[in-house]
């Protein structure tokens, strides 16, 4: 059994080859090529949080930030968000996900660190 899917940006196609036994394994079979033949192209086209993250840093040296800022910027936002975000491609961050971050984790912080952890964040993701 084989799943081909081919990924409109790039015009690469990713196959994957099964062999299997029955009509009920094959069935299964197929929804995980799917989701795997998905992944995949998602990894491929996507960058990572940290892709973006470190894209973003090296864009504020570019336009002259202070090493300070720069520096304050590199600790909230790795502290934040490295642990659950590092690998996940940024399609995938949802804004649910950044309010949780920002009013339940973060809660015993003053409001001005919530807000430029916020703000941080959405910058960061004007770089996608």
């Amino acid at each position: 059994m084989t799943f081909s899917k081919g990924n409109s940006k790039t015009k690469n196609a990713i196959s994957l080859k099964s062999i299997v036994k029955s009509e009920a394994a094959a069935k299964r079979e197929l929804q995980k090529m799917i989701g795997d033949v998905e992944r995949r192209i998602i990894e491929r086209t996507v960058p990572s949080w940290k892709e973006v993250f470190t894209s973003y840093l090296q864009d504020c040296r570019n336009r002259g930030f202070n090493d300070n800022t720069i520096y304050n910027i590199d600790k909230c936002l790795t502290f934040a968000t490295m642990k659950k975000w590092e690998k996940r491609p940024v399609t995938t961050i949802t804004t649910q996900e950044i309010r949780d971050l920002i009013l339940v984790e973060f809660s015993h912080r003053s409001p001005s660190h919530q807000k430029s952890l916020l703000k941080f964040i959405l910058l960061t993701m004007e770089r996608c």
